[in-house]
């Protein structure tokens, strides 16, 4: 999850987010979501009473943050400035949840092929069709084991072309 601000010729400075998930080493990113919109354009000047910055300057972002829920990996807390006055900004706390994708992964096993997905996805039943084009999917009736955090399943390998899915129970 990416928590930042943004803003175009036709919006005002607002915060953002952008949830991403990665898988066999790479990310992709789904369409960016608007979680505050800027309300008027941004033209501040913050005064800096140190002397460090110079005067006038802008901190834009000095308040900005992302970061993972410490209970739960798929919820996200993001901090984010938006254009709230001319010369002010204002913050915007969000509270973002994914949904994790289902990988099923598929590996030879001698006659068999062991089909496996994540033990946090148990609630998941796996299912098989001969045809994908008009598929009649049934729920596979070998019975799953759970080792190492994976969900298994031992399928004898047949000679025509088989497809697997796995449907939320």
């Amino acid at each position: 999850m990416i928590g930042y601000s943004g803003s175009s010729l036709v919006s005002y400075i607002s915060g953002y987010g952008i949830a991403g998930q990665t898988i066999n080493g790479v990310t992709t990113f789904d369409s960016p979501l608007l979680l505050k919109s800027g309300v008027t354009n941004y033209h501040g000047d913050d005064e800096d009473p140190s002397g460090m910055f110079g005067s006038p300057t802008s901190r834009w972002g000095d308040y900005s943050a992302t970061t993972v829920d410490p209970s739960d990996p798929n919820r996200f807390w993001t901090i984010q400035i938006y254009a709230s006055d001319s010369n002010g900004w204002s913050t915007q706390i969000t509270e973002l949840v994914t949904t994790p994708q289902v990988l099923l992964s598929m590996a030879p096993a001698g006659t068999n092929v062991v089909l496996s997905w994540p033990v946090a996805f148990s609630d998941y039943r796996l299912q098989s069709a001969n045809d994908v084009v008009s598929p009649g999917w049934t729920n596979v009736s070998q019975g799953t084991l759970t080792n190492a955090g994976q969900v298994s399943v031992v399928m004898p390998v047949s000679g025509g072309k088989q497809f697997f899915r796995l449907q939320k129970m």
